[in-house]
């Protein structure tokens, strides 16, 4: 059973749904920008940006950007955005891992300058093994590289994180997840979704996920009167049963 927590936040008169006060930054906003700004005093990263969530899939979709950029910094050695067979190489690897097979392109000869075809790698096993090797290092400069390209397809702003924050900033706010959510959590996340086939099997993700470097939660946001749908209840207690935390947090007026 997924579990619940409770926490008390200041509501207006307002009759929109902005009707809830950011505790961090004073201002009117939905309920889950006011328990992002909760989360986010109390030292914790949360991707969120109510004005842009909605083009990027809803609020899930802001943390899925980040997750999707974790993914792909452990699954290179060296991520180039220069080398066209890793443009677009995101749909290979979310394909190979829901069919165990990882598509993964080659390194580029520094000699030559010649990039060899798409290489499949069909051992699932090894590829997650190659995957856990990363060193902080390699996924620091990967990151470097992804999160302007990534984010900014989506269009991703750089306030997601409460703050205007730059490129390499951003790096730094994402990078806790690799020591709290860790490399072999990560992984089982991302098959987890790859398996559910997130375009069909997508309804139910937490509204909000939030980490620092001791821990990473999926939150389900309900407010006074709202109610936890069957569909949201069994995605926390699948991605609960991952290892991962993953819970309800019902926000009253305080």
């Amino acid at each position: 059973m997924a579990s619940t927590d409770v926490i008390h936040l200041t509501k207006t008169f307002n009759k929109s749904k902005k009707c809830w006060i950011d505790p961090q930054t004073g201002k009117e906003t939905a309920i889950e920008g006011a328990v992002s700004g909760y989360f986010r005093q109390r030292g914790f990263h949360v991707p969120y940006n109510e004005a842009i969530g909605k083009q990027i899939g809803g609020d899930s979709g802001f943390y899925w950007c980040i997750l999707n950029s974790c993914l792909l910094a452990v699954m290179f050695e060296n991520y180039d955005h220069r080398n066209p067979l890793h443009k677009n190489v995101f749909e290979d690897i979310f394909t190979g891992l829901r069919l165990r097979r990882f598509a993964m392109p080659s390194v580029r000869n520094p000699v030559t300058g010649k990039v060899t075809e798409m290489a499949r790698i069909d051992d699932h096993e090894a590829a997650v093994a190659g995957a856990a090797q990363r060193s902080v290092d390699d996924i620091e400069r990967n990151l470097k590289a992804i999160v302007p390209k990534y984010l900014s397809k989506y269009k991703v702003p750089r306030t997601c994180f409460g703050e205007d924050l730059t490129p390499s900033r951003m790096v730094k706010s994402i990078l806790p997840v690799f020591e709290s959510l860790g490399l072999e959590m990560l992984l089982a996340l991302q098959v987890y979704r790859s398996e559910k086939n997130f375009a069909v099997e997508g309804r139910g993700w937490p509204d909000l996920a939030v980490w620092n470097s001791k821990d990473f939660a999926f939150v389900e946001v309900k407010g006074p009167n709202d109610r936890l749908q069957a569909h949201q209840r069994a995605r926390l207690e699948e991605i609960n049963a991952l290892g991962i935390s993953a819970y309800t947090l019902n926000v009253k007026s305080a």
